[in-house]
C-alpha cells in the first residue's frame, strides 16, 4: 500500500486481525506493552492475534489497539481501518486533526464536506451502475453536487475570515456585501 512504512506488513490478503497484530508488534514496548494496556496477558493476546482455539480478537479489543497506536502518534495505526474499508470496496477518509489556534469551525465544515463528496460519489455510482441516466438520477446527483458546492463554498468563507483576523487591524479588507436595501461594509 502506498505511503506504507517498509517495517509494516501491507500483503494484500492480510486480513485485519494481521493488520492490528503486526500494529501491536511495532507498537512502542511491542506486543507485551499492547497487552498490559488492554489488560490482559502477552500470551493471550498472541493467542487472540494468532486465532488459536476459541481465542479470537474482540471488536473493542480492536478498536483500543488502534486507540492506543493513535495516542502514541504511529504513522501506520490506520491502516487496518484503510485495509477493511478497501476489502469492502469502500474508502477511509481521515479528518484534519484541529491544532492549537485553528479554526474548528473550518475543520467541521471540512469534515462536512467529505460527508458530501462521499454522498456525491455514492449518488454518481449508483445512477451509474446500470449504464442508463435518468432525469431523476441526473437531479439526485445534481442535489449533492449543490450540496458539496455549498459547504465547499463554507470552507473557503471560513478559511477568509481567518485569514483576515490574522491580519494586523490596519491590513484588514472591508467587505462590500450586496443586500436589497443597497450595499453595507462587513
Amino acid at each position: 500500500m502506498p505511503g506504507t512504512p517498509p517495517f509494516y506488513p501491507s500483503h494484500p490478503i492480510m486480513n485485519i486481525t494481521d493488520h492490528l497484530h503486526a500494529l501491536a508488534r511495532a507498537y512502542p514496548g511491542g506486543v507485551e506493552a499492547m497487552a498490559h494496556r488492554l489488560g490482559k496477558s502477552p500470551h493471550t493476546l498472541r493467542h487472540e492475534f494468532a486465532r488459536q482455539g476459541a481465542a479470537k480478537l474482540s471488536v473493542d479489543d480492536a478498536d483500543a489497539i488502534l486507540a492506543f497506536a493513535i495516542a502514541a502518534r504511529m504513522p501506520q495505526a490506520l491502516q487496518s481501518l484503510h485495509a477493511q474499508a478497501a476489502a469492502h470496496g469502500a474508502m477511509l477518509i481521515e479528518l484534519p486533526q484541529v491544532h492549537d489556534g485553528a479554526n474548528a469551525s473550518t475543520m467541521q465544515d471540512l469534515a462536512v464536506c467529505a460527508v458530501e463528496f462521499a454522498e456525491f460519489v455514492a449518488k454518481t455510482a449508483k445512477a451509474a451502475d446500470d449504464g442508463v441516466i435518468t432525469a431523476n438520477e441526473l437531479n439526485s446527483v445534481d442535489k449533492e453536487l449543490g450540496d458539496l458546492i455549498t459547504c465547499a463554498q463554507s470552507v473557503r468563507k471560513h478559511l477568509a475570515q481567518w485569514h483576515e483576523t490574522g491580519k494586523p487591524e490596519a491590513e484588514r479588507k472591508s467587505v462590500v456585501v450586496a443586500h436589497r436595501g443597497g450595499r453595507a461594509a462587513v
